[in-house]
């Protein structure tokens, strides 16, 4: 699907009530999900168990005790 077809679809699924700030939102959640799957494309991706554990670590870290 092309970006202006990907565009296309995310504002027919706004609301009709949608703000221009629900626009613009829409477009920078399409342009970050690109960049990452260009990223995974390139093997730049983090492993879903990589990302957890960091994850983790940072909830530890931030509640200052143990995170089941």
């Amino acid at each position: 699907m092309s970006v202006k077809e990907q565009m296309l679809a995310a504002l027919r699924a706004l609301p009709d009530n949608a703000t221009w700030g629900d626009v613009e939102e829409q477009v920078h959640l399409l342009a970050a999900l690109q960049q990452a799957e260009e990223e995974i494309v390139r093997g730049e991706g983090v492993p879903q168990e990589a990302a957890e554990a960091r994850i983790h670590a940072c909830l530890q870290k931030l509640s200052g005790r143990q995170v089941a």
